[in-house]
């Protein structure tokens, strides 16, 4: 997300395998990713659920998917589109994440005006070309507390006054949210 918001690109949020139930923390955080004013699809490449939905909002476009090894790009990509054949893989028992089954970026026509490019997963991602000062730009929820922090140089992390961790304590901005930010600045 931090890494589309950085190039202004737009974001579509997908939450594939909702048919293997959504644990409390994934409901509150589609939730509060609508309330920033994101798209979120909830989908299951396995009962297609949300699939004729997804379809559409990526008709017209060219699409990367990205996300974490396992989470089923290549499965929701071949669920879509019948006639595609990803190679998809089975999340290893031992480590309980995928295998990295995707090895290469690879560019897929769908129809006349939308592509889609399946992706390698990952598990972990760095952002290097941003400053720390620039990350917490790129945080949509944190914009509309921010401007009150004690400090303009505020890295909402240690400093006096500072409204985004506040409003962290409160509920309105997900704690979720807040640690991938500690996690990255």
């Amino acid at each position: 997300l931090l890494m589309a918001e950085s190039q202004h690109l737009p974001v579509v949020l997908c939450f594939n395998k909702v048919d293997l139930a959504m644990d409390d923390l994934d409901k509150s955080l589609c939730e509060a990713y609508r309330l920033m004013g994101y798209t979120v699809m909830e989908t299951s490449a396995h009962s297609g659920e949300g699939l004729e939905k997804l379809k559409e909002a990526l008709r017209g476009k060219t699409t990367a998917l990205a996300g974490s090894s396992g989470v089923g790009k290549s499965t929701l990509v071949n669920s879509m589109y019948p006639g595609f054949s990803l190679q998809t893989g089975k999340i290893s028992e031992k480590i309980k994440r995928g295998k990295h089954t995707t090895r290469h970026s690879e560019l897929h026509q769908i129809d006349e005006n939308s592509w889609i490019m399946d992706t390698p997963g990952f598990s972990t991602l760095t952002v290097d070309y941003l400053e720390d000062v620039e990350v917490r730009d790129y945080f949509r929820d944190f914009q509309t507390v921010s401007p009150n922090c004690r400090f303009l140089s505020c890295l909402h992390l240690e400093e006096p006054g500072c409204q985004v961790k506040d409003a962290v304590e409160k509920g309105l901005i997900h704690k979720n949210r807040y640690e991938n930010y500690g996690n990255i600045v």
